[in-house]
């Protein structure tokens, strides 16, 4: 065989290549927008800019825990927190019907445990988003089940 033959080959095998690409991509029925209200969302973002600076300025770190011993979930904010309104949602970047929304009970310690065990493993975004006082708060953290 020549260099021709191989050049040839070559051209063919990446045009196949390229081929099954697209018809894989064609096939794919899975496509999500981000969110059903993308333009809307993007309008409300400089309130949430607003909002992840006030839970910055309580001082305290709040955390999201993941402990793989158990199926649950500690979110843990601060005292001044506590008696405070809002809610939980558990984010799936990869299907929007995987999404689960719970309201915020922090206990007498501004804690909150979640059971995780019927949501599936992989990539997940938990977004806190709480209100006392009047002060509006927000707090976004990926986990991986």
């Amino acid at each position: 065989m020549n260099w021709g033959h191989k050049i040839g080959l070559v051209y063919v095998g990446f045009v196949v290549f390229m081929l099954t690409l697209v018809v894989l991509c064609i096939k794919q029925k899975d496509i999500f927008l981000v969110t059903e209200n993308y333009y809307s969302d993007e309008l409300a973002y400089e309130t949430r800019i607003q909002k992840v600076k006030n839970a910055n300025a309580l001082g305290k770190d709040l955390q999201i825990l993941v402990k793989n011993d158990v199926d649950s979930v500690y979110i843990d904010l601060t005292n001044q927190s506590i008696g405070s309104t809002g809610s939980v949602v558990f984010y799936r970047p990869s299907s929007q019907k995987m999404d689960y929304k719970i309201p915020m009970n922090l206990d007498y310690a501004g804690q909150q445990k979640i059971y995780i065990g019927k949501l599936a493993d992989g990539l997940w975004t938990v977004k806190l988003e709480w209100e006392k006082a009047g002060q509006e708060y927000y707090k976004e953290q990926k986990i991986q089940l």
